[in-house]
């Protein structure tokens, strides 16, 4: 300041440095409370975010001189909470039936019997799979999906009713009359089991055995191609000829 005319020039003041809002630089993930202010002494206490935990015991910070906050003497630790229960597998560690895993830790499950892993084609099915803690806290995603059985022949299809498609334990039945009456005995009934393999084979009724009558040709441009012969449910192709 100068002195003019028996004036200073200007007004000067002073006013207290503001280290302004902590972001999440400072902590992460946290929230902070300043009601005191953010000024030069003051102090914002934060909380961790879930599924965070405090590992320390100061959760406060102190703005200093140069208007920096005070380095936290206590962190946000990411956790993931006890892993989720997954339909159709049972948790194998024991450790995971607890809360607080730490980021990139596994827990191992299996698939009960009649399930696998998704993705797995080989035989026998994968059934043990793992899952991590992510770096959000989160656990990554593990499922288990009913086996199937191979679908029967196709001259099968429409023959045989099933309880629940080809997936495990369903069972499929064909009818049959024999001496009068509707029996599922024998190997009429077969299910599917665990292990992705029919209990018995697909087979036609003793009614429904014999041979059909060859086809006949419907104009001179098609040829019937039939493997299997004129067995019932015999399946035949139908090839338009071309000129030469």
């Amino acid at each position: 300041m100068t002195c003019v005319d028996g004036k200073w020039n200007k007004q000067v003041a002073c006013e207290p440095i503001d280290c302004g809002i902590p972001d999440q630089y400072h902590v992460y993930p946290a929230a902070f409370n300043c009601s005191e202010g953010t000024t030069f002494g003051k102090q914002c206490s934060f909380t961790c975010k879930p599924p965070a935990v405090l590992k320390g015991s100061n959760n406060n910070l102190t703005c200093i001189e140069d208007g920096l906050w005070s380095f936290p003497e206590a962190l946000c630790e990411l956790m993931c909470r006890a892993p989720p229960l997954v339909p159709n597998a049972d948790l194998q560690t024991t450790r995971c039936h607890e809360g607080k895993h730490k980021v990139g830790s596994f827990c191992k499950y299996k698939c009960k019997p009649g399930y696998h892993v998704p993705g797995s084609s080989r035989k026998p099915r994968k059934r043990a799979f793992k899952i991590q803690c992510g770096q959000d806290g989160n656990w990554l995603e593990g499922a288990c999906i009913p086996v199937t059985c191979d679908p029967p022949p196709s001259k099968f299809h429409g023959l045989y009713q099933c309880t629940n498609r080809f997936q495990f334990n369903s069972e499929c039945r064909i009818q049959c009359e024999e001496d009068g009456t509707q029996s599922g005995r024998g190997n009429n009934v077969i299910h599917c089991r665990k292990d992705g393999t029919w209990s018995g084979s697909f087979h036609l009724c003793k009614g429904m055995e014999g041979h059909c009558s060859p086809p006949s040709q419907l104009n001179s441009r098609l040829k019937l191609q039939c493997p299997d012969e004129y067995g019932i449910v015999a399946l035949g192709k139908v090839k338009e000829l071309h000129d030469s």
